[in-house]
């Protein structure tokens, strides 16, 4: 497998580790003192990997950067940051989090404040991260869904400017023709996490996508693409893996280009994806349910809007053509 495979592995894994914790914070509102006025209009920047960041306030000072990713059920920092952060020290609980590559627990602490745009919630506890071995470009933190959930967020490339609404109206002349992404909760029979799913379609496969922003590629397990041609390509890659040896456990990975796959109603065409097996996540019952992670290459540039209050995504529409249809309806009864 070349470096591009391993690279593209290494971001998607680290992202999904953050996928499932325990114990919420509660928010609360207060002033900031800080000479960064965070406002609810600001710019976004872009990792050189495509997810999008943004500056918060931590106890009141920063800024700080922030990835937000959307399969994250909790807010964290990294160790580098926690040692920023004058008097803060680790608290006595700790948060499992879990991804492809296992489950784990690791220290939380609780910041004073946090601050997202004018929004401050005070006492808020988040999870202490190993700093990334491979981190090139300024991250301190990641903003999870316990705090994204309570806005509508947009984003508009043409100017690099995110904006935070309480409520938002999709029937402005600015949104007219976009694009509406359903989402629901998880319908497999596993504890739900609080993450957001739509569906996706692969052949004559639907099946569950979570939307994850903190992911720069989409990745398939190798069960959603069961009767495609694509499952014989995991025999071949076994028979290879045979012959060369055979040592250790068979994990393939590859990365693929499909003619089309449709995801919340958007068609992709000739998109490269990564195919491999999540028998360690568990939102799809480590493995034994298909699943795909939707990753920031869902939206293509293109400006969209995060609306998880109405549980839904709004997105710009492409000149390629879309399909419209109801796949997140049609997974909720089937997995009921």
């Amino acid at each position: 497998m070349g470096m591009r495979a391993h690279k593209i592995i290494l971001i998607l894994l680290t992202s999904l580790a953050l996928l499932i914790s325990i114990c919420f914070s509660t928010p609360a509102f207060a002033k900031s003192k800080n000479a960064f006025v965070p406002r609810n209009n600001m710019d976004f920047s872009r990792l050189e990997s495509g997810q999008y960041t943004v500056e918060v306030l931590l106890n009141g000072e920063g800024p700080y950067v922030f990835m937000i990713d959307t399969a994250a059920t909790r807010s964290s920092i990294f160790e580098k940051t926690l040692a920023k952060l004058p008097v803060q020290e680790h608290s006595a609980k700790e948060a499992l989090i879990s991804g492809m590559t296992g489950t784990r627990l690791r220290p939380t602490t609780t910041l004073k404040s946090i601050s997202f745009g004018k929004s401050i919630f005070e006492n808020h506890s988040v999870i202490v991260l190993e700093d990334w071995d491979d981190m090139l470009e300024p991250l301190d933190g990641i903003l999870g869904l316990e705090i994204l959930k309570k806005f509508a967020i947009s984003f508009s490339h043409g100017n690099n400017r995110l904006r935070i609404r309480d409520k938002f109206n999709p029937r402005a002349i600015k949104y007219s023709g976009w694009n509406k992404i359903n989402l629901i909760s998880n319908p497999y029979p596993v504890e739900d996490y609080g993450l957001k799913f739509t569906g996706a379609k692969i052949g004559r496969n639907v099946i569950p996508a979570l939307i994850d922003t903190g992911a720069n590629f989409t990745t398939l397990s190798w069960n959603s693409v069961d009767g495609t041609r694509l499952e014989k390509e995991k025999k071949r890659l076994r028979e290879q893996w045979v012959v060369q040896g055979a040592v250790g456990e068979f994990k393939p990975r590859i990365v693929v280009k499909l003619d089309k796959i449709i995801i919340g109603g958007v068609q992709l065409f000739k998109h490269e994806l990564l195919l491999m097996d999540f028998e360690e996540l568990q939102v799809n019952g480590k493995g034994q349910y298909p699943l795909v992670i939707a990753g920031v290459d869902l939206m293509g540039g293109r400006d969209f809007v995060l609306d998880f209050k109405n549980n839904v995504v709004y997105l710009e529409p492409s000149d390629r053509g879309w399909y419209v249809g109801g796949n997140a309806s049609r997974l909720l009864d089937q997995y009921e």
